[in-house]
């Protein structure tokens, strides 16, 4: 089963315990390589050693590109901001939504992208926010509204 799994993907790697020959066992990282030789499949093994501050390494480096990808694929406009209003991070459907590119929005002030006179009592609500954190509505009981680069406003859902 292994073999046919590196078999279609070239390549493939996992975390194992595997046992010495004195029958001590030991955290390890497996990379399987298939290849043909003399039209026979084959495999090769690159076995090493992991301490435990590598599989937190490699745990972390995994958890960071599950979240670049649900980030960067999301079916929603996501903008995360600093405690000082900066935004910080964006994705690409954020950009679109609001008529920037994605790395015109970085750097950007929050407030650039709340309308009016919500945008002006806007930096004191984040402020608020930051004192205190808590899971709450956008715009509570008010519809959401954003501006966009067009000089134009559209309705968001709020999160």
């Amino acid at each position: 089963m292994l073999c046919e799994l590196t078999q279609r993907e070239g390549h493939h790697e996992l975390d194992a315990i595997i046992r010495r020959h004195t029958g001590e066992p030991f955290p390890a990282y497996l990379r399987l390589t298939y290849f043909e030789a003399e039209g026979r499949p084959s495999l090769l093994v690159c076995l090493a050693e992991q301490s435990p501050l590598q599989r937190a390494e490699r745990a972390l480096a995994h958890s960071v590109r599950r979240f670049e990808a649900v980030f960067t694929n999301a079916t929603i406009g996501i903008i995360v901001c600093d405690k000082t209003g900066s935004i910080v991070s964006a994705n690409g459907l954020a950009g679109e939504l609001f008529g920037y590119s994605q790395p015109a929005l970085l750097g950007q002030r929050i407030e650039v992208l709340v309308p009016g006179a919500a945008g002006r009592r806007h930096e004191q609500l984040r402020k608020t926010f930051n004192a205190q954190p808590q899971v709450r509505s956008m715009a509570g009981t008010a519809p959401c509204r954003a501006s966009a680069r067009m000089a134009r406003c559209f309705r968001s859902k709020s999160a």
